[in-house]
């Protein structure tokens, strides 16, 4: 499944209530095509979801047994690498600043808001989410996305692991798995619990590989803002639904997956303008 992305102009308008900033040029950054050649196999990518692109490449770098394809993603490669997440943080922070680095994260994060909603919806309500339970969900949305990014399966928590929770060796992990498995209950199914587990562990286990000591403040900077990005990401989730619908007229993924009844009670609860 693809996963739809806010337009440039959302990422704007957000960008400059969150960050105070915005800039077309780090949403290009971000979004550019990027090819990985990690062994050789790019014809049998397109029948493959980008979850399974980002566990196939996380878990192949990491050590485990590496799937027979080649991995090519069209985008954001730094949310699964954190050598391309530190690399281009600091082309964003020498060119732009804080600030910048601001909107840099945000983008990232806005990328997954509405698959991230989606998903908690679900975990929270089950396969048969009705119209009666969007006011409900509403009502607990900072909760929900909260939730979301903190089970994310990208770089930016694997350095949150690392520079906020101190696990920087294999028994430090061993350790705090069940903090991760407890929360990880939310999901129903073991399966999905059993696959999120392995791939916080292989992204944490490729950036402990990929950093370096010269990385370190700017990981930390990093950190800093991602954690308050969350919160405020999470106090503002209905501001940025409304954002959404107002500049595209959809609420993209939610609308590939849920009926036009629920869509229709999303907006009706949310009272966008």
């Amino acid at each position: 499944m693809v996963i739809p992305m806010p337009s440039h102009v959302v990422h704007r308008v957000v960008g400059e209530r969150i960050c105070g900033f915005s800039s077309e040029e780090i949403d290009r950054l971000v979004d550019e095509v990027t090819w990985v050649d990690v062994k050789a196999l790019e014809r049998r990518r397109r029948s493959k979801s980008i979850d399974e692109i980002v566990e196939n490449y996380a878990m192949g770098v990491a050590g485990f047994p590496r799937p027979p394809i080649t991995i090519v993603s069209d985008h954001d490669l730094s949310r699964i690498s954190c050598r391309d997440l530190l690399d281009e943080a600091k082309e964003v922070v020498t060119k732009f600043g804080e600030k910048g680095l601001c909107y840099y994260i945000l983008h990232h994060y806005l990328d997954k808001f509405e698959h991230i909603l989606y998903g908690q919806m679900l975990n929270r309500y089950g396969l048969r989410v009705t119209a009666e339970d969007i006011p409900d969900a509403v009502k607990h949305l900072k909760e929900l996305i909260a939730g979301g990014y903190e089970l994310e399966s990208s770089s930016i928590n694997a350095l949150i692991l690392i520079f906020e929770k101190d696990v920087r060796t294999l028994p430090d992990f061993l350790r705090y798995e069940d903090v991760i498995y407890e929360r990880l209950r939310k999901y129903r199914s073991r399966s999905t619990r059993r696959k999120k587990m392995r791939m916080i562990e292989a992204l944490w286990s490729l950036c402990i590989r990929e950093l370096r000591r010269d990385d370190e403040q700017l990981a930390m900077s990093i950190v800093k803002i991602a954690i308050d990005l969350r919160n405020r990401i999470a106090e503002n989730a209905e501001w940025i639904l409304c954002t959404i619908y107002r500049y595209e007229g959809t609420f993209p993924q939610l609308e590939k997956q849920l009926s036009k009844e629920i869509i229709n009670a999303l907006k009706q609860s949310l009272k966008c303008s």
